[in-house]
C-alpha cells in the first residue's frame, strides 16, 4: 500500500513468508521490484504491513510496518509552443494557440501566458484582438493544453508585412515558476507569433462629387450629370476610398474632350 500504485512504480504481491524451524539467525525475506518509467513525479511510498492476525508459532513485535520511498530519477518535462509561429485571417473569429510537453508528467503543469505587447496588431475589445491570457495548467498525464486568441474583423485594408512574412503580429509570452511548483522547465520557444492575416478587399475608389446647391463650383444634378462654368477658373475633381487602407493607392485616369 502507499502513494504508489502496484504495477505502474512496483510489483509485489500479498502472500506469507515463512521462517523455516531452526534458522539461525531466525529471518525471513520479501522482495519486490521497483517498476523504470520515464515520467516525472513526486517521490512516492510503499508500505508494508504484517498481518498480526494470521501469525503461526510467533507474536507481533513493536514494529510491524515497513515503510520504502521510491525516489523520482526522471528530469522535469520541457514545456513550450508546440511551434514558434502560426497565422490565421482575422476573418476566422477566433484560434488556438498550443502549449505541449516534451514528456508525460504525473505532477500538473503550470504556465503563464501573456501578451508582451511587442507586437504590429492592436490589443483591445475595439481593436484586432484580444488574448486568453493568465494562468495555464496541463493536467496529469496530458501532453498539451490550448488556449484561445480572439481576431476582429474590421473594414481596413492592412496588407502588410513583418520580416518577409504577410500580416500584423501578435507576440505571445510563456513562462513557468521553479520546476518544483510548476511541474516543468521552460523550453526554448518561450515565444510565439502570429500573423493576423487581412481578410479584407481592395477598397473601392469612386470620384467624390457634392449634389448641386449655391455654393459648389462643379455638381452633380440628379440625374448624375456634372457641368461646370467657363469663367469659374480652376476646379479640384476628387475621388476617395470606401474605407482606410493602410497601402497607398494609386489611380490612372483618362480625359476625353468632345
Amino acid at each position: 500500500d502507499g502513494s504508489s500504485g502496484d504495477g505502474s512504480d512496483y510489483s509485489l504481491t500479498e502472500s506469507s513468508v515463512t521462517i523455516s524451524a531452526g534458522t539461525d539467525p531466525p529471518v525471513g525475506t520479501i522482495s519486490f521490484t521497483v517498476v523504470t518509467d520515464e515520467k516525472y513525479e513526486e517521490d512516492q511510498e510503499v508500505t508494508i504491513d504484517l498481518d498480526t492476525d494470521n501469525l503461526t508459532n510467533a507474536t507481533a513485535g513493536l514494529t510491524t510496518r515497513a515503510v520504502y520511498t521510491i525516489l523520482n530519477d526522471d528530469p522535469p518535462p520541457v514545456v513550450q509552443f508546440t511551434v514558434s509561429n502560426s497565422e490565421a485571417t482575422e476573418s476566422e473569429g477566433t484560434t488556438s494557440v498550443e502549449i505541449s510537453l516534451s514528456a508525460a508528467s504525473e505532477i500538473p503543469v503550470l504556465v503563464t501566458v501573456a501578451d508582451n505587447g511587442t507586437g504590429t496588431a492592436d490589443a483591445g475589445e475595439d481593436e484586432d484582438y484580444t488574448v486568453d491570457t493568465g494562468n495555464k495548467t496541463i493536467a496529469v498525464e496530458e501532453s498539451s493544453v490550448s488556449f484561445d486568441v480572439t481576431l476582429k474583423a474590421d473594414e481596413e485594408d492592412e496588407d502588410v508585412e513583418v520580416d518577409g512574412q504577410e500580416g500584423e503580429t501578435i507576440i505571445l509570452e510563456l513562462t513557468v515558476g521553479d520546476a518544483a511548483s510548476a511541474g516543468a522547465t521552460i523550453g526554448d520557444r518561450d515565444t510565439h507569433t502570429l500573423y493576423l492575416i487581412d481578410s479584407d478587399p481592395d477598397p473601392t475608389v469612386i470620384f467624390t462629387i457634392e449634389d448641386c446647391d449655391d455654393d459648389e463650383k462643379a455638381c452633380q444634378d440628379e440625374d448624375g450629370e456634372v457641368s461646370v462654368q467657363e469663367g469659374d477658373g480652376t476646379y479640384l475633381v476628387s475621388f476617395s476610398l470606401n474605407y482606410k487602407s493602410n497601402e497607398a493607392s494609386s489611380v490612372a485616369y483618362s480625359v476625353d474632350a468632345t
